[in-house]
């Protein structure tokens, strides 16, 4: 399975990379788990609307086809694509993990009514292991790769 990342990226100083490839380093070795990383896109100098028609499709295209989505929306953050990838993933009743100081926020409560939540990326992480490969409780702290 692989995973589509959603987060703010337009007004992020570092267009978001940061807490993706923290996620991404920590999921690399035994368990190779796969992620979609949309920042990619950003790279168009010239935003015209067949730009954004095509990331939005893509985008779109890519959630479709993923596993589960990671999404991160910290208070503070400016973001549309988030919750709408978010709610996009809840309409195709996608797995769902997210990172969030917001949880008295009345539509990221509604959009992660079924997903697990963390406010850490080290916790998402410890999500996407189970989700891809459910351990028994008593055995957790032996798994490879922490």
């Amino acid at each position: 399975m692989w995973w589509y990342m959603a987060g703010p990226i337009d007004m992020e100083p570092d267009k978001g990379a940061g807490w993706r490839d923290q996620l991404k380093k920590l999921c690399r070795g035994p368990n190779d788990i796969a992620f979609f990383d949309p920042v990619f896109p950003y790279s168009f100098n010239n935003l015209t609307d067949d730009v954004s028609q095509y990331i939005h499709d893509m985008n779109m295209m890519a959630l479709e086809k993923a596993g589960g989505i990671v999404a991160r929306i910290m208070e503070g953050q400016s973001t549309i694509g988030t919750p709408i990838e978010m709610y996009e993933a809840k309409m195709k009743d996608k797995k769902m993990i997210l990172i969030t100081n917001m949880k008295k926020s009345v539509y990221i409560k509604y959009l992660s009514k079924d997903a697990k939540v963390t406010d850490t990326v080290d916790g998402a992480y410890e999500h996407i292991l189970n989700l891809e490969n459910p351990v028994p409780e008593e055995l957790r702290h032996l798994r490879v790769g922490k």
